[in-house]
């Protein structure tokens, strides 16, 4: 199960502020309302225009069904498993299965005291907060700042999968035949901790909530098969990370002993931790948002897709109802291409998370040798030029962790070569952390 943290946990163990993905070609302010699903593919009548009205897209309408069943078999109520994606020609969209929580959780898009809402965050004494247009600039979310309590809310925003086209869903069985059955596998292998994880897989879309396994388990599954054996499971939502720590997974630690249930009070990731402090059994971050300098949370996959990694890591697997979906509509073929295609479609902000960005395309690039990277080399380019020296001490601290877990000692004259291909900032930044914080053993994936 998971062996790695990548960017999330620095040498003092405190968890870091990055996740695992990312931009097209560079990390340019914040996008406005609706952020366009795919500058760099050919428009279509599908990409131009938002799933209809049905179901899924009504501003209380729950349209995730039913939980799914104890072996994470289709979801069994509500909208059912979402037919009919493009792939087998059915008459259903696959983007309706996905609609806005009853529960009345606030999404960007939603509108606040009749202000655009572009998103939530966590003040550091952990209270949620509604960022504004006026929060764009802040170091962090603003401490006294009105919580969506505090507020008229006005539910208009989009459901997670609304912005995104219809051909970006896939049957996973189409794409990987065997891929339910490989994940199933893992949970049982795992014994108590894969009963655990399998609850939550039940637990959050029964809430009405969507809850993807992302990241390199489903990669690697694209890629390999269903032989292929995930170290990590990682996945991300429409829950808030508040509600998953404190309202479910209390609930659902009975029979796992001392294990935690924690979260970054930066990256706002939750993660279930062994009480040995080994490996993290699973990661959950809420779809994010990166109009900001600091983490923040309630966009949709479109949104989310945009503080990914590489384009490789944005596949999002439904196993309820045996989805796969590709929101950047060039994953599956980027993975699956020979040689492997690494490019990137993040538009973060803080400095920190786009030299995490860069740590992340040298590991890759070093895993993959012939992989094409002219767009990694074309979204390095347009780095500021003065990142490194944006970079606070606890930053570097940071980044010297994710360095260590991410470069092998084998591996790393080839990540300072390749840092050179990527430009002047990505060259510095290696020959720094190479340095100061020498390579280590590769992490989570």
């Amino acid at each position: 199960m998971p062996g790695e943290h990548d960017m999330r946990t620095g040498l003092d163990g405190r968890p870091a502020e990055i996740h695992d993905t990312r931009p097209p070609d560079g990390p340019p302010p914040g996008p406005a309302l609706p952020r366009p699903a795919d500058p760099d593919r050919p428009a279509d009548p599908d990409r131009a225009t938002p799933a209809g009205t049905g179901a899924g897209a009504g501003a209380g309408a729950g349209g995730n069904g039913g939980p799914v069943d104890g072996g994470g078999g289709p979801a069994d109520g509500g909208g059912g498993p979402a037919a009919g994606g493009p792939a087998d020609g059915g008459t259903e969209d696959p983007r309706e299965a996905y609609g806005r929580a009853a529960d009345g959780t606030t999404v960007r898009g939603d509108r606040a005291d009749g202000d655009p809402v572009l998103g939530l965050g966590l003040t550091e004494e952990g209270r949620e907060v509604v960022l504004r247009a006026q929060d764009r600039e802040a170091t962090k979310p603003p401490e006294h700042g009105p919580g969506p309590e505090d507020m008229e809310i006005e539910r208009c925003g989009p459901p997670p999968a609304h912005l995104c086209a219809r051909e970006d869903f896939h049957r996973a069985e189409e794409v990987v035949p065997g891929m339910a059955a490989a994940v199933d596998g893992c949970l049982d292998e795992s014994g108590d901790e894969g009963a655990f994880i399998r609850k939550l897989m039940r637990e959050v879309p029964a809430r009405g909530h969507a809850f993807w396994l992302i990241g390199g388990a489903v990669r690697d599954l694209v890629d390999i098969g269903p032989e292929a054996r995930p170290n990590d499971l990682d996945f991300a939502g429409t829950l808030p990370p508040k509600a998953l720590l404190q309202q479910i997974m209390p609930d659902r630690l009975a029979g796992l002993g001392d294990y935690r249930a924690q979260m970054s009070p930066v990256s706002q990731v939750v993660f279930l931790a062994r009480p040995s402090r080994g490996p993290r059994i699973l990661e959950y971050k809420a779809l994010a948002v990166t109009d900001f300098l600091f983490s923040a949370y309630g966009g949709s996959l479109t949104d989310d897709v945009a503080s990914r990694d590489l384009t490789v890591n944005s596949l999002y697997y439904d196993h309820g109802r045996r989805v796969l979906a590709d929101p950047t509509g060039e994953g599956i073929a980027h993975v699956r291409a020979r040689p492997k295609v690494l490019a990137s479609r993040n538009t973060e902000r803080p400095p920190v998370n786009l030299a995490g960005v860069l740590i992340r395309f040298l590991k890759f690039g070093v895993r993959y040798p012939d992989a094409d990277t002219t767009r990694l080399r074309a979204w390095a380019a347009k780095l500021p030029p003065d990142l490194t020296d944006r970079l606070t001490e606890q930053d570097w601290l940071v980044l010297e962790g994710c360095w260590r877990k991410a470069v092998r000692p084998e591996g790393t004259a080839r990540a300072i070569e390749l840092a050179g291909q990527l430009g002047p900032v990505a060259d510095a930044l290696a020959r720094r952390l190479s340095t100061a914080g020498g390579a280590g053993e590769e992490g989570r994936a």
